[in-house]
């Protein structure tokens, strides 16, 4: 396949992804509809500007929008599949990739079933949508509880900070309240959460997380590593960190998510126990 035949497919492609026409498409790069139908047809070539414009757009890199292989009747399929999830859905599969650990001897500890039963409390509003479950008191009480528990020496603890830390990461371009989300399907979410809107003055760079938030977690990460029970569960998490995007680095959501499932992919090749027994039963068909 030639260089403009693939940009072609690729728009066309990531448009259908994200359930935008080609007039949505226009509005956010300041061209016409016609002229993004000139583009997927090749009747036209888009020029380096819009490239730049339609992948910053869409959150990918350049090289990306010009050299990915993907199928129309892929691209039209996934369109689909999104468009029938519902927000409820969304977020319980967010929150089976993203486990609380507790043990006997971890809930023994004062500190620990503090934490615990507030971080349950926030679950349980987030499968419910409904924001009445939980208040900013149980968050605070979590991260206070479960700091003062793993200072005593409760893995448990740095294993649920984590998992605290990756829901409750505020994202750059969507405020996602339960309130805000509840009502919206999945594409719908994808379209207020990934989506860029283009400033066509602006420069075009890959949107960057917190380098603190960044520090604490790797920080968090290999602490709970040094546990050896904890080993393949640290592992995991440093996988779905990349699948998340919370990751700064030069490459776009799309492909880290990529690697962070690859990365998923061969901890279950080479037998992480977690991922064997905690994640592959619920995602077999990934496996």
């Amino acid at each position: 396949m030639d260089v403009y035949s693939s940009i072609a497919n690729n728009i066309k492609y990531y448009r259908n992804k994200y359930g935008e026409s080609q007039q949505d498409l226009a509005i956010k790069i300041n061209t016409s509809a016609s002229t993004i139908g000139s583009y997927e047809t090749k009747e036209r070539r888009p020029p380096l500007k819009v490239i730049v414009k339609i992948a910053a757009h869409y959150g990918i890199t350049i090289d990306e929008l010009i050299y990915a292989d993907h199928s129309n009747k892929n691209a039209k399929k996934e369109k689909n599949e999104f468009a029938s999830v519902s927000a409820s859905s969304f977020i319980d599969y967010i929150l089976t990739l993203i486990p609380i650990i507790a043990t006997e001897t971890a809930l023994n500890n004062t500190n620990f079933k503090k934490g615990y039963l507030s971080h349950q409390n926030i679950l349980k509003g987030l499968k419910e949508m409904n924001e009445g479950y939980f208040t900013e008191d149980d968050i605070n009480i979590c991260f206070e509880s479960y700091q003062k528990s793993m200072k005593e020496n409760i893995p448990e603890a740095i294993a649920n900070l984590i998992s605290l830390r990756m829901i409750c990461y505020p994202n750059h371009n969507f405020e996602c309240s339960i309130s805000n989300i509840k009502n919206m399907s999945f594409l719908e979410i994808q379209q207020k959460t990934l989506l860029k809107e283009i400033d066509n003055e602006q420069e075009y760079y890959s949107d960057k997380i917190d380098p603190d938030y960044e520090k604490e977690l790797l920080k968090l990460i290999g602490k709970l590593h040094s546990y050896s029970e904890y080993q393949d569960l640290a592992n995991y998490f440093a996988a779905i960190r990349y699948s998340f995007g919370l990751i700064n680095n030069n490459f776009s959501l799309e492909m880290n998510r990529t690697i962070g499932y690859q990365m998923l992919f061969t901890q279950y090749d080479i037998n992480n126990e977690f991922v064997l027994n905690t994640i592959a039963p619920k995602f077999g068909k990934l496996f």
